[in-house]
């Protein structure tokens, strides 16, 4: 007869092997541990996260029943190197834990817990003290976890049973929130924040994304034909546009009238938010340039009414931002420094129309140091402004599909630029110092110029031959100064020779070539991406969409 080490032994062979019939024998008639401590390449684990390692359905199942100790997740980096075997301790853990095998066995909501690990593993990719072949071995679970979601998604039958999955499980509270909460889409916006691409990208998902955007809007707005498209643009901009003061009206005051449901839906709330952005803009640029005309005009008493129209209307502008402050949580709002450049305009174009309230028509006004103050800051103000409410632009198949594309070629830009601005401060330098000495009135014995002609130079301004001579006078001979003159000329006419080689020939074809291939790549997976790129656009709608009378705001 076998002793209880033997059995042990066997027992971990067999587990390790996925030998299912020898441990359910050993687990009911040899009274072996199911959850056994052991030692396997190096690493002390249990005997449930290897068979999870080994993704062993049957293994796991069987382990679970008898009573295994569910794995614990690992504890997160300290502020210190980690040595080898705490790395790969942590590995094993995580590839015990992303199992498919363990998730479906051990949670209710896998779909979920496939979201969290995810998130769990791109926070531990960004510290610094994880090793770079720990990263590696995590962006490869995490790829596993994505397949993963996607078999589920793509287990479901119907459009009802999609819905269901995306919508996940409603917060369990209270009954109040239990019952507001079950029209959500909680999974849906938790894979969107997890980076779940494939997932929320997938025409299962868009199919009820999609449905959901375009639910309330009139059924003709689906047909086909120019002339439908044409008529459901003209829609949009009265309803939304021109209407929308009093249709907001009429919802503050009767929420569930008819009139109403026109713009109680979730494009219909998103097209009207765009259309307050973007009046809102044209409005402060028209006031801005019909006072620009004459600024030491007298104001009347239309041009405050108009300023306290603009006063309320920032203010509510930022007020949809102090609630999705509020509903976020301040410190997971603050770490997207997209919301705190919209707080920053927002509060800058506030603070302006104060300014232009108060001292607008005074003599303080007409002083110099208000009116360059004002104009300086609100036309950067403006421009960042502007260009955040491109991003509502992104739900336009029109040129939705372009800004993608430039949005994701931004990076090849910024590492151009840094290159280039190193190469660039060099040549200016070594121009200015060669001819700032010399006398000559060329464009390089200043340093202002030197820099626009350099940058002329990317763009077909290439400068004159003569501009490079250099005539100078030593107190020597003239044959020695006419030597002297030609050597200055020779290495100016080198310098920028090699500067229009570096960067007009190799930097920008480069990075036109970086910029091609990411275009190659992200057309390959264009569908989803994008599909992704415009779900994220819409969260904010499907975060609250069973709720009728809540705003819809993540």
């Amino acid at each position: 007869m076998a002793d209880e080490g033997d059995i042990d032994h066997i027992f971990i062979d067999a587990v390790s092997q996925g030998d299912v019939n020898t441990a359910v024998h050993l687990l009911t008639t040899k009274c072996a541990e199911a959850d056994m401590r052991l030692e396997h390449n190096g690493l002390i684990k249990s005997t449930l996260q290897l068979a999870a390692e080994n993704n062993d359905y049957a293994m796991v199942k069987l382990l679970l029943s008898h009573g295994s100790k569910h794995i614990s997740n690992p504890a997160l980096p300290g502020g210190f190197d980690e040595d080898v075997l705490t790395g790969r301790t942590r590995i094993g853990v995580y590839t015990a834990l992303c199992s498919p095998s363990y998730i479906i066995f051990t949670k209710d909501d896998p779909l979920t817990r496939a979201f969290e690990l995810s998130e769990e593993m791109s926070t531990l990719m960004k510290s610094n003290t994880v090793k770079d072949t720990s990263k590696i071995y995590f962006s490869s679970l995490i790829k596993q976890l994505k397949s993963f979601a996607v078999e589920i998604l793509e287990c479901c039958y119907n459009s009802e049973e999609v819905s269901i999955l995306l919508k996940g499980k409603p917060c369990k509270t209270d009954l109040q929130s239990s019952i507001s909460d079950v029209d959500k889409y909680h999974l849906a916006i938790q894979a969107i924040n997890s980076d779940q691409k494939e997932f929320i990208g997938h025409y299962y998902s868009q199919a009820i994304l999609k449905r959901q955007w375009e639910q309330g809007q009139p059924t003709w707005s689906q047909k086909d034909g120019i002339g439908w498209s044409i008529l459901y643009w003209v829609y949009c901009i009265m309803v939304y546009g021109v209407l929308q003061i009093p249709l907001g009206v009429i919802y503050v005051f009767a929420p569930c009238c008819p009139t109403s449901q026109m713009i109680n839906n979730p494009k219909g709330r998103f097209t009207m938010q765009a259309f307050a952005h973007a009046v809102f803009l044209m409005f402060m640029l028209c006031l801005d340039f019909f006072h620009s005309s004459d600024p030491t005009m007298d104001v009347y008493l239309n041009f405050h009414i108009v300023f306290f129209i603009l006063l309320v209307w920032v203010i509510a502008l930022l007020y949809q931002d102090i609630l999705q402050c509020y509903q976020m949580g301040i410190l997971k709002y603050l770490i997207d420094a997209v919301n705190i450049l919209d707080i920053v305009i927002k509060l800058s174009l506030l603070a302006v129309i104060c300014i232009q309230i108060k001292f607008l028509g005074t003599q303080t006004y007409r002083d110099a140091i208000v009116p360059v103050v004002i104009d300086c800051w609100y036309s950067f103000i403006f421009v960042l402004a502007c260009i955040r409410h491109i991003e509502n632009l992104f739900l336009m198949e029109f040129v939705g599909p372009m800004l993608f594309h430039f949005s994701n070629m931004a990076t090849d830009v910024a590492r151009f630029i840094c290159i280039f601005l190193i190469v660039c401060a060099t040549f200016v330098f070594g121009l200015y110092d060669l001819y700032n000495d010399t006398g000559a009135g060329t464009v390089f014995t200043r340093l202002t110029t030197t820099i626009t002609s350099l940058l002329g130079s990317v763009f077909g301004d290439i400068v004159e031959s003569d501009v490079l001579d250099v005539s100078v006078k030593f107190n020597v001979s003239s044959v020695f100064n006419e030597r002297a003159s030609d050597v200055y000329s020779a290495l100016g006419f080198t310098l920028y020779s090699i500067f229009c080689l570096i960067v007009v020939l190799v930097l920008v074809n480069l990075c036109i070539a970086m910029m091609s291939d990411t275009y190659s790549r992200l057309q390959k997976t264009y569908t989803f991406i994008y599909s992704s790129y415009s779900s994220d656009s819409i969260r904010f709608v499907i975060h609250l969409l069973g709720a009728s009378r809540h705003r819809v705001e993540i």
